[in-house]
């Protein structure tokens, strides 16, 4: 497999398997914003902010999980088109060499073919770049819906100081989402940072 087809594959597979785990996380992170939230409604009046918030975690959480499922499949498809292409690759670099060395009743044929495989191959090449960009675009709103339940983490952790009963409970619980949201941050940040590598080495 050629360097272009290689690293369209390494591509997919690292986001597919960053993303995984990101999706995992996020499925722990809606437990754990319903757990904020049924002890927030059991203490009542002095939690009902942190109440509020979970119902934001959850919401934002399972949208996550959903969108990294998206990302799943289209990887998945990124991955499928990186071997047709890499296939229609070794296609038209064998019919080249074959219109090279003989010319003979055959060669309008495989011209005719040589030219089909490269158009075939365009094709391909333009199918693989859209989804690149989906990819980025999705990349890019998972990151963004992360960082805001990042921002109403903090903002749990201080409306936890100002409750008068299980404060210490609540802000563990408020801190470990935090801490849940980073981790998936991280895998986010990685599956882009890998993005860029595969553009930057594309350019070269």
């Amino acid at each position: 497999m050629k360097r272009g087809q290689s690293n369209q594959t390494i591509v997919a597979v690292t986001v597919s398997g960053r993303l995984f785990k990101a999706q995992v996380l996020a499925r722990s992170l809606s437990i754990s914003s319903k757990n904020l939230s049924a002890v927030a409604i059991r203490i009542g009046q002095q939690a009902a902010g942190l109440a509020v918030l979970a119902s934001f975690y959850d919401e934002l959480a399972n949208s996550t999980i959903q969108l990294a499922n998206k990302i799943g499949e289209l990887t998945g498809s990124i991955a499928d088109l990186a071997v047709e292409e890499w296939k229609l690759a070794l296609l038209h670099q064998h019919l080249e060499k074959v219109l090279a060395l003989e010319h003979n009743e055959n060669t309008a044929y495989i011209q005719e073919k040589h030219e089909y495989y490269e158009a075939e191959r365009n094709s391909k090449l333009s199918i693989f770049n859209r989804l690149m960009s989906q990819l980025e675009l999705m990349l890019s709103d998972m990151r963004r819906q992360m960082q805001s339940i990042s921002v109403i983490a903090v903002n749990s952790k201080i409306e936890a100081t100002q409750a008068a009963d299980k404060k210490e409970l609540l802000f563990n619980m408020a801190e470990d989402i935090e801490k849940t949201t980073d981790s998936i941050i991280t895998h986010i940040k990685a599956s882009q940072n890998c993005l860029e590598t595969y553009y930057s080495e594309a350019r070269i």
